[in-house]
């Protein structure tokens, strides 16, 4: 087997492909995006799964905390931290707990 550093060990595409069609799939649809490029659509969310958000280090000015009710990872709420200067959603949180909220916001740096 030949060494090719565009296609990962095992794969039949390019390494490049799927990242292209989850952009595609961001414009429009999973299913639209696989039937564009050729991926399942199966495929591509598996690989929309493995992304990791990143997260500002550094937090904006005026923060909104809020909860709601998500069923996700066995909590029945997570908490949102939103900028509300700009309204855009930051993170997620996994549960609503306040030693979580504490330990995150002492994981991002103070502007």
């Amino acid at each position: 087997m030949e060494k090719l550093s565009f296609i990962k060990r095992y794969q039949r595409c390019l390494s490049v492909l799927p990242q292209t069609a989850l952009i595609a799939a961001g414009k429009a649809s999973f299913a639209h995006a696989s039937m564009q490029y050729n991926i399942s659509s199966q495929r591509l969310i598996r690989q929309f799964d493995r992304m990791t958000i990143k997260t500002p280090k550094v937090l904006p000015e005026v923060l909104a905390i809020d909860e709601f009710k998500g069923d996700a990872g066995g909590e029945k709420f997570q908490t949102v931290i939103v900028d509300a200067d700009n309204r855009k959603v930051i993170d997620v949180l996994p549960d609503r707990k306040k030693e979580t909220i504490i330990s995150y916001l002492r994981s991002c740096d103070t502007g």
